[in-house]
């Protein structure tokens, strides 16, 4: 009680400070010999919060995982590779002949692209309604595609925005970065 009387004193206005200013020193002296009479350490701990814990609900949406990987053939045209599975069930492979592609983070780019595109339009459930989770081994593709990292060059801009647009269309998104070799055992490149 006596904890909560000296909070109210201390944060009251500067004017009421300075005229209760030697009640406050009375009320410090008095709170500590209280503690010590009885066995109390000098400081209060502060009143602990309650916090709100989170009601996790579970998810009954549909789940649409997309597996992309992409390169360059010798730094002339960009190919491409991207799986689609709906809650688990896994689409062909799709292969893809890039020749826009003016790096090998733009073809990973323009792979993602393709494959959103496709979830968006086929998707058996409304995109709104659907959890996307993306998989891909290019971190610059991943990341500025999902908005963690901001694209910069002139080649990856429009397409990461466009990534980023068709992500955002679904009820939520998610991207996980996968090891290279994961990728190559996947698609055979």
């Amino acid at each position: 009680m006596i904890y909560l009387k000296y909070q109210v004193f201390y944060g009251m206005g500067k004017h009421n400070r300075t005229t209760l200013g030697g009640e406050i020193e009375k009320l410090k002296t008095r709170l500590s010999t209280i503690e010590l009479n009885l066995g109390i350490p000098p400081f209060l701990p502060p009143i602990p919060v309650e916090t709100k814990q989170e009601v996790v609900v579970p998810d009954n949406h549909p789940v649409v995982e997309v597996w992309f990987d992409a390169g360059m053939k010798h730094g002339i045209t960009g190919y491409g590779s991207y799986q689609v599975a709906f809650d688990g069930q896994f689409d062909h492979i799709v292969r893809l002949e890039l020749y826009d592609a003016a790096s090998s983070n733009h073809a990973e780019l323009m792979a993602l692209n393709s494959a959103l595109t496709y979830v968006y339009h086929t998707c058996p459930a409304r995109p709104w309604n659907t959890r996307l989770i993306v998989y891909g081994d290019s971190q610059l593709a991943l990341f500025t595609s999902s908005g963690k990292w901001k694209a910069k060059h002139p080649n990856v801009k429009p397409t990461a925005i466009n990534n980023r647009s068709i992500m955002e269309s679904f009820k939520r998104f998610s991207v996980q970065w996968v090891p290279r070799e994961e990728m190559v055992a996947r698609f055979g490149h």
